[in-house]
């Protein structure tokens, strides 16, 4: 058992004693914040003509007894809550293996070839949903799954805007910050720089495109952070923001990323705007809507042919 209360020898600190008034009073203060019991609890110095001694125990004055085993209470306060994970079974269990069924995979089929396409769907571990729906794995960098986004695709690789709801999240977003989607693979691919992209289709085309870096997304475009960057703040950065995104990428990469650290090696990409002055491509899209406009996949050669940009 241990004190809750000791002594104020630390400060050193003499009041006047409550029995004989003298200046020789020392109060009794928390051990755990250091704050005092209280004006009459205490210990007088003059052990011969006085002997005034008051423990701070069972008083109105306190929530608590003096005595308590103060390590076991310690021990309590140091234990946090931890963050809640996804069952790695479960979601495997939701998963519909009939990618038939899946518009954005039978587009990936036709856009970049099958073998291609489930690289790309196998090491982001995409799944089927219910509706033909597409499963966006969220993982941490320690393989623990967080969350996982539900969109609904037409057959043209587009999103649905039929629906009241065409992506929303699991609801355990709000028990563990969303990391970057794609974030299971930086551990895995520690020689590539990193692509940071903000659309989860976008990752899994460029995986195809351009292999030599590892595609990470924000999953929106307001969702690029600081602390999304934290795993990777060691490695070599750059993003790639959709057409009309590159000053508010910009500014948070100038303002929010780098001033959280400030050795940071990253790099904005102004190819998007580039291609749309260009009318390569179009207000709102992204790297990978160029890469499928000037690229085709060739069925009967199996292979990828550069093509004309309409």
């Amino acid at each position: 058992m241990n004190y809750r209360y000791i002594i104020d020898k630390k400060n050193n600190k003499k009041h006047y004693c409550p029995s004989c008034n003298k200046k020789t009073f020392t109060r009794y203060i928390s051990k755990a914040t250091g704050q005092e019991a209280g004006e009459n609890y205490g210990i007088c110095s003059r052990i011969d003509n006085c002997r005034y001694t008051n423990y701070p125990k069972g008083t109105n004055e306190v929530a608590y007894d003096f005595i308590n085993d103060l390590n076991k209470q310690l021990q309590q306060q140091k234990v946090q809550p931890q963050p809640k994970f996804l069952s790695k079974s479960e979601y495997k269990a939701k998963l519909w293996r009939e990618f038939d069924n899946n518009n954005l995979v039978t587009y990936m089929n036709i856009h970049i070839g099958c073998r291609n396409a489930d690289v790309s769907v196998n090491e982001y571990k995409i799944g089927t949903g219910k509706n033909g729906s597409c499963l966006f794995p969220y993982f941490d960098h320690a393989n623990n799954l967080v969350t996982y986004k539900t969109v609904f695709y037409q057959r043209n690789g587009k999103r649905r805007h039929d629906l009241n709801t065409n992506a929303y999240l699991d609801k355990n977003k709000h028990r563990h910050p969303i990391p970057l989607f794609g974030a299971h693979l930086i551990n895995k691919h520690t020689d590539l720089p990193i692509g940071i992209v903000e659309s989860e289709k976008t990752c899994l085309y460029m995986r195809y495109y351009n292999p030599n870096i590892l595609w990470l997304a924000t999953g929106a475009a307001t969702w690029l952070n600081a602390s999304k960057l934290y795993p990777i703040r060691n490695r070599t950065i750059y993003l790639f923001p959709d057409v009309g995104q590159y000053e508010n990428w910009y500014n948070i990469m100038e303002n929010k990323l780098k001033y959280r650290y400030p050795i940071l090696d990253i790099h904005m990409s102004k190819e998007c705007e580039l291609w749309y002055d260009q009318g390569l491509i179009d207000k709102g899209e992204d790297i990978a809507d160029y890469y499928m406009k000037a690229y085709k996949w060739s069925h009967k050669r199996q292979r990828i042919e550069r093509q004309e940009i309409n």
